[in-house]
């Protein structure tokens, strides 16, 4: 089957033309005909387009700020379109999207909550690509914050960026997500909850000295038991001498095993062989692009064509795209993002065909808008814009609840933590195996305590390795049985909400199915409503994003799972944090105390431990209000999303149902109108939509539709 850029633009066509149709149809189709006034359909299928035209399949880039992205991303799309440097250059997320202007770029700002939980949404801004470039690239200042802090605070103003691109990959539907550095532990923690869960493909890039500790604790915490859909480039692999290559790939294969080996402990060697690749994203664009720099003359040169083939060969970046393209090209994946385009234009159709019907009969059965009736009308629509308030101060009254509710579970959840912390510390005492004395020497000796706080930090995370492993194990299992003990509070908080929100939702259908009797003496059809929409929401956000087609009671669960990591990443930051800055002179003091014989070894493992209440409580009590503002705010802007959906929708609806009014009054009072000549235009405006989507069809799939199909979608 396989995506096209041909594909693309025949659906972008037939998506926009039925828009055309239903609305405005400034757009000419169908010889010009006058379209139906139905805006709100117009809207949805133009939205519908945008989403083809800027890419049917979304590529997350991931990685290390040093690892090379920028590189691989140059050798994905086949040009420079992102900046080299020895520094690290991408600093916010950015969207890579098929465009033929390649001069601008668009800044998304994020969303600000007010102190009443409703949204301000932020604003795009528009800049030549170099000003973007350079405004936005990431630097030492920036590097020495986010040692500091775990974030850059300057870019938690930026919610995403967009890039154009004409490229032969773009062209063909495909948009790469081009992220931050993971060093940022926030942005981290979003990409791998939100973005990376939206992506139909991840792409991990790993440096030529393999995976660090960030990178191995990233891994580990987002990718297991086999994800297909991940894919490992271990990068500059051109610098890795050929002596030592085998042994590396070895290396490689054991920091990876875990991603590999299913829920029942069984290494998957034939996906390992089609999700990992060692690359060399430099040679690839060279020789691509045709040129390369002359280290000797200190200037580009170009290549000759046996150059050019040799250099791809040895990238040994084909391989990898041809798997990449294999994987996004499976019928399966296809057919979800196609069907989802012909479902949209089917719905257009269905609601045309409605709205045609409305139509005939109010002109057929000669309903007449006296004076009295159109007051009647006039109430109606009245009580539509209040029951629009009401639902929008539901929306901000629901965020609020589940905000406070959340704040109480986070709060609960560090009391739980100090009340039961000595039980903890021996169990987890129990669990520690501190090694010999050699292991205690070698650790000591490899900390330097006139270092830079790098090097400390470096040589404490491999001395206090078992601890950290042995507590945030213990915590990370704390933390799933409290969220567990307590996600039935939070449900039954989002139930109350969903319910209120329902109410008001369906307050307002009923108005706008009187309307429409009122007007037409035909009521709309009313389909079987999702009553979980809140939780999918939420979970679409914060959790995984699969649940909209699950249903709402995976959607619960995985929503809930937000939070546990949220909690998890906090008592590890904090542990880590701990025993490295304040536990320092205390681990050395107890070692120097262990080397000379005067405590036993679980006596040093409970000094180490119990020296560490302090501080942990403490930090994690500091790290949870940071961890709660985070949270609430995604909550809020996610609702706040929901809540202009719906409004704004539901606002369009009524200002089409007072353009079919008016319509149908003007007839009436009108001498020379043609009923027969109106039936014409709305035959001609339902077949040219079927048109249309026949058309794509046939362009998409090979084969022809039929109108019972087509109705069927």
């Amino acid at each position: 089957m396989g995506y096209s850029k041909e594909k693309q633009q025949k659906l972008v066509s037939a998506l926009t033309n039925v828009g055309a149709l239903a609305g405005s149809n400034e757009a000419g189709v169908a010889g010009g005909v006058k379209g139906l006034g139905m805006s709100l359909e117009q809207t949805r299928c133009e939205q519908e387009a945008t989403q083809v035209r800027d890419g049917l399949f979304k590529v997350a880039v991931m990685g290390a700020f040093t690892c090379g992205k920028s590189t691989i991303i140059n050798a994905l799309v086949g040009a420079e379109i992102l900046p080299k440097a020895v520094t690290p250059t991408t600093a916010i997320l950015t969207f890579i999207q098929y465009g033929e202007d390649e001069s601008k770029a668009k800044v998304y700002m994020a969303d600000k909550v007010a102190d009443d939980g409703s949204v301000i949404p932020g604003e795009c801004v528009e800049m030549d690509i170099d000003e973007f470039k350079e405004k936005y690239k990431y630097t030492r200042a920036d590097e020495e914050e986010v040692a500091e802090t775990g974030t850059v605070r300057r870019f938690a103003e930026v919610k995403y960026a967009v890039m154009r691109c004409s490229k032969r990959l773009m062209e063909g539907g495909v948009t790469i997500i081009d992220s931050p550095g993971l060093e940022d532990k926030k942005i981290a923690t979003d990409l791998a909850l939100n973005i990376a869960e939206e992506a139909q493909a991840i792409i991990y890039c790993l440096p030529e000295r393999g995976s660090n500790s960030d990178d191995r604790a990233y891994i580990e915490a987002n990718f297991r038991n086999c994800p297909n859909n991940v894919f490992f480039l271990i990068n500059k692999y051109d610098l890795v001498p050929v002596y030592e290559r085998e042994q590396f790939l070895d290396k490689v294969k054991t920091d990876l095993s875990r991603v590999f080996t299913d829920a029942e402990g069984n290494f998957n060697a034939d996906l390992y062989s089609r999700r990992v690749f060692p690359i060399s994203a430099l040679w690839a664009l060279c020789a691509q692009t045709g040129m390369i720099y002359d280290q000797i003359f200190q200037k580009e040169r170009e290549l000759s064509a046996d150059e050019r083939r040799m250099m791809l060969e040895g990238s040994m970046f084909r391989p990898f795209e041809q798997e990449l393209e294999r994987f996004l090209t499976t019928d399966e994946k296809c057919l979800a993002q196609y069907q989802k385009c012909f479902a949209q234009m089917a719905s257009t159709w269905r609601s045309a065909r409605k709205q045609v019907e409305g139509y005939l009969n109010a002109y057929e059965a000669d309903i007449s808008l006296d004076e009295e009736k159109r007051a009647e009308c006039e109430d109606i629509i009245a009580d539509i814009r209040k029951s629009i308030d009401i639902t929008e101060a539901t929306f901000d009254n629901s965020s609020l609840k589940i905000q406070n509710k959340i704040t109480e579970v986070l709060s609960g959840c560090a009391e739980a933590i100090e009340k039961s912390w000595d039980e903890d510390m021996a169990q987890i005492a129990a669990k520690i195996d501190v090694g010999t004395f050699e292991y205690m020497l070698n650790g000591l000796k490899q900390i330097n305590p006139f270092g830079s706080k790098e090097q400390k930090k470096k040589s404490m995370e491999r001395f206090v390795g078992k601890f950290i492993t042995a507590v945030t194990d213990h915590f990370a299992d704390k933390v799933t049985d409290y969220i567990n003990d307590n996600r039935v509070v939070i449900d039954k908080v989002v139930d109350e909400c969903q319910e209120q929100l329902n109410v008001s939702l369906g307050n307002t259908e009923s108005l706008f199915r009187d309307l429409s009797k009122k007007v037409t003496d035909v009521s709309p059809e009313v389909g079987e409503s999702d009553k979980s929409w809140l939780q999918l929401a939420i979970s679409t956000y914060l959790g995984d994003y699969s649940a909209v087609t699950k249903g709402a009671l995976e959607g619960k669960s995985n929503w809930v799972e937000y939070i546990k990591k949220t909690l998890f990443n906090t008592i590890w930051q904090v542990v880590l944090i701990s025993m490295i800055d304040g536990g320092l002179g205390i681990i050395i003091a107890l070692a120097i105390e262990f080397f000379q014989g005067k405590a036993n070894q679980k006596e040093t493992v409970r000094k180490i431990l119990a020296s560490t209440k302090e501080s942990v409580v403490a930090g994690i009590r500091e790290k949870l209000v940071e961890s709660r503002k985070d949270l609430n705010k995604a909550i809020a802007v996610k609702i706040g999303d929901k809540k202009r959906e719906q409004t704004d929708a539901m606002r369009s609806r009524l200002q089409d149902e007072e353009t079919r009014m008016n319509e149908i009054i003007s007839a009436r009072e009108s001498h020379s109108f043609n009923l027969e000549a109106e039936k014409e235009r709305f035959g001609v405006i339902l077949d040219a939509m079927f048109g249309e989507a026949r058309d794509a069809y046939s362009v998409v799939f090979g084969k022809e539709l039929c109108l019972d199909e087509f109705k069927g979608f």
